[in-house]
């Protein structure tokens, strides 16, 4: 498959890669370096920099790769500095990742993996934190990934697992 990876030169995003790249699989990775470096990402994937706020440069990878699918690690995760600058976590988690999905409706890309967060729940009332419990976020950081939740419901892309 071939696959493309947001964030993929962050931990998360940089493990999965080399991961499909160890099953044989072809992945470009995108990022805007803001929290790692060109190093980080593993030679054999190929390299985009960019932002996912970036909606032109985001369609002409699209266009130019034509993934299998992509898959969406490009995020802000601090939850004590979104307390103190919610509107950077509002504009980077939710609005970016929206011009991401509207980057891939208008390609014809309907197959997203979404990297969330626990935080959705907030305080669980029990753990493990089963799927259908009261999502109820305490910080701004959850309340961005939730925000990309219900938009990925209202957008019907293809839930890919």
């Amino acid at each position: 498959m071939n696959i493309l990876v947001t964030g993929g030169a962050g931990y998360i995003g940089g493990t999965l890669t080399r991961l499909l790249l160890s099953k044989g699989h072809s992945v470009t990775v995108y990022d805007n370096l803001c929290h790692s470096k060109r190093l980080a990402v593993d030679e054999k994937a190929e390299f985009v920099e960019g932002d996912i706020a970036d909606r032109a440069l985001l369609e002409k990878t699209l266009r130019h790769g034509r993934f299998d699918g992509v898959m969406h690690f490009a995020a802000l995760i601090e939850a004590g500095e979104s307390m103190k600058h919610p509107e950077i976590y509002f504009r980077n988690n939710t609005a970016a990742s929206l011009t991401l999905l509207e980057a891939m409706l208008a390609t014809g890309h309907d197959r997203l993996v979404f990297s969330s967060t626990a935080a959705c729940y907030g305080e669980p009332e029990s753990t493990p934190i089963f799927e259908d419990a009261k999502l109820e976020p305490t910080n701004p950081y959850g309340e961005s990934k939730l925000l990309v939740e219900q938009m990925l419901r209202w957008l019907n892309l293809e839930s890919w697992a």
